[in-house]
């Protein structure tokens, strides 16, 4: 699966940005699937999903196993796959060899 980028996504570092970016928003749709996995969703909690997970996944209120892991296998793990790819690709061509020093307290967790 090939990652395409925004038209206006050109150069190593918008793509980089774009990857995490787009990182953390698949990261936030796993959090909600779970969610409906583990606990159940609402109607309306459904209807804000991406039009991509309507489309394969009708709303009931709690999905199955089944559901939760052929969401995991078909969706998320090659949308997780691509962006992986094409980060380490654009950091690679801007010869990035920042190390980060990540400190968790600096995030909010209760987004």
């Amino acid at each position: 699966m090939a990652y395409i980028f925004p038209i206006d996504c050109t150069s190593p570092r918008q793509r980089v940005e774009y990857c995490y970016r787009a990182q953390e928003l698949l990261r936030r749709l796993h959090n909600k699937v779970g969610r409906w996995y583990k606990t159940g969703l609402t109607q309306t909690q459904y209807n804000k999903f991406p039009a991509r997970i309507k489309n394969r996944l009708d709303y009931v209120p709690q999905i199955t196993e089944a559901q939760w892991k052929w969401f995991l296998r078909n969706m998320y793990r090659k949308l997780e796959t691509a962006i992986t790819i094409e980060l380490l690709k654009n950091r690679m061509l801007l010869n990035d060899s920042t190390q980060w020093s990540i400190d968790p307290s600096d995030f909010d967790t209760t987004v």
